[in-house]
């Protein structure tokens, strides 16, 4: 291509594309600012989480960064702006990823800030809400657990609808059990947030939701909510 002076213009090579840093765990607690949660961005999207990290500047003499915080519904139930799903630590986007790489990724992201772990007796089946309760349960004050319930996992069941529909089990007397036993993997003596997974259309909403009322009654469970209603 000629310029209207009648001169190429120089040809300018695209930088070379980044290359992901590997997940260190000889990464020290507190690293500068910025780069603590460069890094820790870094590690999520290796684990398959593509997520933006959020924070806010606060100056005290010298610039840090501080995750947001919001609250959920109406209950005053806070988590950090930036939640971590856990399912595909060991479920759904390909072989599950080394158990004790993800153990160090979770309380690298306690330590930075995420307070909000999501995940299910789906995942797995189970064994993402025992990796979690692996993590988590020594940093027990410093997070928010939420988990879900909703399907129907007896054997032979297909509750992701790949070779049909999925198998949905949103019956009281389920709910009580799969509370109990999330709180046996999750070694937590109460679920912070507990969600119905799908909206099982043989049973009224209104008996699945009376079912978690009783289990906050109880002390097993604190806030009630919803996933993906609509599907």
């Amino acid at each position: 291509m000629v310029s209207k002076g009648g001169l190429e213009p120089p040809r300018v090579s695209p930088p070379p594309p980044q290359a992901a840093l590997p997940l260190r765990r000889d990464r020290p607690n507190f690293l500068g600012p910025l780069e603590n949660e460069r890094a820790l961005v870094t590690d999520l999207k290796r684990c398959g989480c593509g997520i933006d990290l959020i924070i806010e500047k606060v100056e005290n003499g010298s610039k840090e960064n501080t995750m947001r915080k919001r609250k959920l519904g109406k209950s005053g139930l806070e988590v950090s702006a930036l939640g971590l799903g856990c399912m595909g630590m060991s479920f759904s986007y390909g072989p599950p990823a080394d158990k004790k790489e993800m153990i160090s990724l979770l309380r690298t992201a306690v330590e930075r800030g995420v307070t909000f772990f999501d995940t299910a007796e789906v995942y797995g089946p189970f064994t993402n809400e025992e990796l979690v309760g692996e993590a988590l349960s020594p940093l027990r004050d410093q997070v928010v657990i939420a988990t879900k319930f909703g399907f129907n996992l007896d054997p032979g069941s297909d509750p992701r609808g790949v070779q049909g529909a999925p198998a949905l089990n949103s019956r009281p007397e389920h709910i009580k059990q799969v509370a109990d036993a999330s709180l046996k993997r999750l070694k937590i003596d109460a679920i912070d947030l507990f969600y119905q997974h799908r909206v099982d259309p043989d049973v009224p909403i209104e008996d699945a939701a009376g079912a978690v009322k009783d289990l906050i009654k109880e002390g097993k469970v604190k806030h009630f909510g919803l996933s993906e209603a609509g599907v």
